[in-house]
């Protein structure tokens, strides 16, 4: 069973292994706003999210990501369900995320409880991509 904490900044090298867009300096950060979550397994980091707020306010998972070799042994859902639980307790009603209408992600969200809610098209190309899908669920 994986032990799902805050990210310290002594996770930074594994952190970066599965998260090449997060510069160190938004890492430290992120960290010491508790806006990154790692699953440890065997000592090591096997899965990360990180969140900020959307709006200024309402939690957003900006990334969730569990190394290709831990995929479907249910530690993706266990950071999920502690962020979940923990904007709950910090009173948020509410928790959003997102992914690409052609990525898988969309339908492991949904299991999660996830409801569509609208989406974007992004054509600036060096910034296009498909549609973005924004899922929404209420916590707490």
């Amino acid at each position: 069973m994986a032990m799902i904490r805050l990210a310290q900044l002594s996770d930074w090298p594994e952190w970066r292994a599965l998260d090449a867009r997060l510069s160190r300096e938004l890492f430290e950060r992120k960290c010491a706003a508790g806006e990154c979550y790692v699953a440890l397994e065997g000592g090591s980091v096997a899965g990360l999210l990180r969140w900020n707020r959307f709006w200024d306010e309402v939690p957003f998972c900006t990334l969730l990501m569990v190394d290709e070799a831990r995929r479907g042994q249910g530690l993706g859902r266990a950071l999920i369900e502690r962020w979940e639980a923990d904007m709950g307790a910090a009173g948020h009603g509410m928790v959003m995320t997102s992914t690409q209408v052609d990525e898988a992600a969309q339908h492991f969200y949904r299991r999660l409880g996830y409801r569509d809610a609208g989406g974007f098209a992004v054509d600036i190309p060096r910034y296009a991509q498909p549609l973005e899908l924004i899922l929404i669920k209420k916590v707490g």
